[in-house]
């Protein structure tokens, strides 16, 4: 099973690395809008940091981390993020705990003081969800905020409602999964779930997933497993997990792509390389996350 997920891995960071200049408006190829570029570019950052943090030494991340370096330097990116009404604050607080060593910090103050402007770091008007995924990127950056404890939010949280257990597949699977994630921090940290709430919430997650697996819906089943392993699910040894993973690469295109979302948006082989790249970039990004964290057994901070 470890030797699937190694497969799965190395197509998928083999294929994000060979074309992440279609995210660099300097490579003449990055002809995706604005906003959508932005967050393709958080969404490497991501990924980039949780591989520094399984792998510290890998050549093959040269690469990325030249990219990211490189642009979290560039004032233009930061005026991007700032400019954009909707989602300045969300994307600024990623901006800022995205942040790889020795980058501009300059430019990561101007960001943060936009963030802690109209109660952004502080419960108002927020979901616990919401709570929960602003309290984590806050927590990475230091600066103080007013949000309660993660495993209190969680309570609070779709997932952790008292009625999840009686429709779980009513869940939005984007919602529970991230939740999973910023109360584990990708599974580098305890949940402090007791045993009944680990497993209730185990068995929500696993019901989706079966679901999402028979439907085809590729994205949501990588991060359903990524999810059961943060709350300590051994999925390497379970059928259900064997068949997902086999599943997905048995999707997977020679070039290391996961070609769209789920069956039903599979891109088309007659696609252009844009397109391709567009419809099959976010999957990649999450099979490539899932597996690099569910590979080895990384310790617990």
């Amino acid at each position: 099973m470890s030797d699937s997920l190694d497969v799965l891995q190395g197509g998928a960071l083999r294929w994000i690395c060979a074309n992440a200049e279609y995210l660099d408006s300097a490579s003449g190829r990055a002809e995706l809008p604005a906003m959508p570029r932005v967050k393709a570019i958080l969404q490497l950052a991501l990924l980039h940091y949780h591989w520094t943090k399984v792998r510290p030494v890998d050549e093959s991340r040269v690469g990325i981390s030249k990219f990211i370096g490189g642009i979290w330097q560039q004032p233009g990116f930061v005026r991007l993020i700032v400019g954009d009404g909707r989602f300045s604050r969300t994307f600024g607080i990623m901006y800022a705990a995205m942040a790889p060593a020795g980058s501009n910090d300059g430019l990561r103050e101007i960001m943060l003081a936009n963030v802690a402007q109209d109660d952004f770091l502080s419960p108002v008007g927020k979901s616990a969800y919401d709570c929960l995924a602003t309290r984590y990127y806050a927590d990475l950056t230091g600066v103080s905020h007013q949000f309660a404890p993660p495993l209190e939010l969680y309570q609070s949280s779709p997932l952790g409602g008292s009625d999840a257990l009686e429709r779980p597949l009513e869940l939005d699977v984007c919602n529970v999964t991230h939740t999973v994630f910023y109360l584990t921090h990708f599974g580098f940290r305890d949940s402090g779930l007791d045993d009944e709430g680990k497993n209730r919430a185990l068995t929500i997650l696993g019901a989706l997933t079966e679901n999402c697996l028979v439907r085809g819906e590729w994205d949501f089943t990588g991060k359903l497993l990524l999810a059961q392993y943060c709350l300590g699910k051994d999925l390497l040894n379970t059928s259900l997990g064997k068949k997902a993973i086999d599943a997905i690469i048995e999707v997977q295109d020679p070039s290391g792509a996961i070609p769209g979302r789920s069956a039903a948006q599979r891109v088309p082989g007659s696609a252009s390389a844009l397109r391709f790249f567009r419809e099959s970039y976010q999957t990649t990004v999450t099979m490539a996350l899932m597996s690099l964290i569910m590979s080895p057994k990384v310790p617990l901070d």
